[in-house]
């Protein structure tokens, strides 16, 4: 298996006394939050405060459990359970009815103008899952950061104000992306990063667990798909991705284009083709 947190260590090392402090943190802004005791004037803000901290505390959880081990240690039942409850708020009825996510609930809670705001914070932490499967804590640790300046405002100010406010909100998006953009890059074209390759050369299809091995949201959709393509004859499966990769190089030669300098192939499929993909892989 692919070690994400030896190929993202680099990024890691420098923040982890930072996040493990800003978890210390929002453990203690969670239990103030969701006191009994809380004033009942705040109680939108409070709720709003305390479901992104347990976001954020069960996405720490997800990281330190989501090793190479993770996916053998639990049935598959098991595992679309907790899939499934990490996106279950946004992924069903309970989107339009009680969804940060959501910017025309967020607006009927916080109001116009907060509304949007309190939103696009919200589906920051949405990211959590992704982040904590990939072990990329640099990426939690900075949105941890700007929870904490959020909620002290929140928590110090009878009307936080919204300009100062949106400045908190906004900083990590106004700040230096250059580093972000170049990750971004690595991770979609670096061969050195072979996470996903390594899923489609090496899992055993026969087992759908490695599905979970993505760390996103695995709905009937690809179960579905992904089992029609077990029972499906390896011929015709090697067909398709030979029909592809015909289809990929036939391209190259309407352009006019010279294939033999293309040193790097992506290849893009949906969750549940990994059986494709794995052909195609060779055939490309």
């Amino acid at each position: 298996m692919f070690d994400l947190r030896n190929y993202f260590k680099n990024h890691n090392e420098p923040v982890q006394e930072s996040y493990g402090n800003s978890l210390n943190a929002i453990r203690d802004i969670h239990r103030h939050t969701k006191s009994p005791k809380r004033s009942a004037k705040y109680k939108k803000h409070y709720d709003y405060l305390t479901q992104i901290s347990q976001l954020i505390i069960d996405g720490d959880k997800l990281e330190k459990e989501f090793d190479e081990n993770y996916i053998t240690k639990y049935s598959f039942d098991e595992l679309l359970e907790s899939n499934n409850k990490c996106y279950d708020e946004i992924f069903s009825k309970n989107y339009e009815s009680m969804s940060y996510a959501n910017p025309t609930y967020c607006v009927g809670v916080f109001g116009e103008q907060f509304g949007q705001l309190m939103s696009y914070l919200y589906c920051q932490y949405r990211r959590y899952p992704l982040y904590a499967s990939y072990h990329q804590i640099f990426e939690m640790e900075k949105y941890n950061r700007v929870f904490i300046d959020v909620a002290t405002s929140i928590m110090n100010n009878d009307k936080p104000d919204y300009d100062a406010l949106r400045h908190t909100v906004t900083q990590p998006r106004r700040e230096e992306q250059t580093d972000d953009i170049i990750l971004d890059l690595r991770m979609r074209y670096d061969s050195n990063f072979a996470y996903l390759k390594d899923i489609v050369e090496n899992a055993d299809f026969a087992d759908l667990r490695y599905l979970f091995r993505y760390g996103r949201y695995v709905s009937e959709n690809e179960v579905k798909l992904a089992q029609l393509l077990q029972k499906y004859p390896q011929r015709k499966v090697k067909e398709i991705a030979q029909h592809i990769a015909q289809s990929y190089i036939e391209g190259f030669r309407k352009e006019k284009k010279n294939l033999e300098s293309k040193s790097v192939v992506s290849v893009y499929f949906a969750m549940g083709q990994e059986s494709i993909a794995r052909v195609l892989i060779k055939e490309l």
